[in-house]
C-alpha cells in the first residue's frame, strides 16, 4: 500500500513540476539566479492582483469554475513572495562562502 502511494505520488508530482511557475522558481533558486529573488516578487504581486481581479469577476456574477483560477493564483503569487527573502538570506550565505574560499586561497599562496 505505501508503495502505491508513493508511486502514485510522483506519478501526479512530476508534471507539476514542470508548470511555468515551478520552473522560474527553480531557476531563481541557482546561484546565478539568486539575485533576481527580490525583483521576482513582483511576479507575486502581479499573481495575487490577477486573483483580486478575478475575485471580483466571481463577485459581479463570474461562473463559480472561476475559483480554481483564484486558488492557483493566490497559491503561486504566495510562492513568489515567499521565495524573494530567502533567495535573499540564501544569495548572502553562498556570498559569504565565496568570500571565505576567495581568502583561503589567497592566504595559501
Amino acid at each position: 500500500m505505501l508503495g502505491l502511494a508513493i508511486h502514485l505520488a510522483s506519478a501526479v508530482g512530476a508534471p507539476l513540476q514542470r508548470g511555468p511557475s515551478n520552473v522560474l522558481l527553480a531557476r531563481l533558486r541557482t546561484r546565478r539566479g539568486l539575485k533576481w529573488s527580490m525583483p521576482a516578487m513582483l511576479i507575486g504581486v502581479v499573481y495575487l492582483w490577477a486573483a483580486a481581479t478575478v475575485t471580483t469577476v466571481i463577485d459581479r456574477g463570474g461562473p463559480g469554475w472561476l475559483h480554481v483560477l483564484v486558488l492557483l493564483f493566490v497559491w503561486n503569487g504566495l510562492k513568489f513572495l515567499i521565495n524573494g527573502p530567502f533567495g535573499v538570506l540564501a544569495l548572502a550565505r553562498v556570498r559569504k562562502a565565496e568570500r571565505r574560499r576567495t581568502r583561503q586561497a589567497a592566504s595559501t599562496l
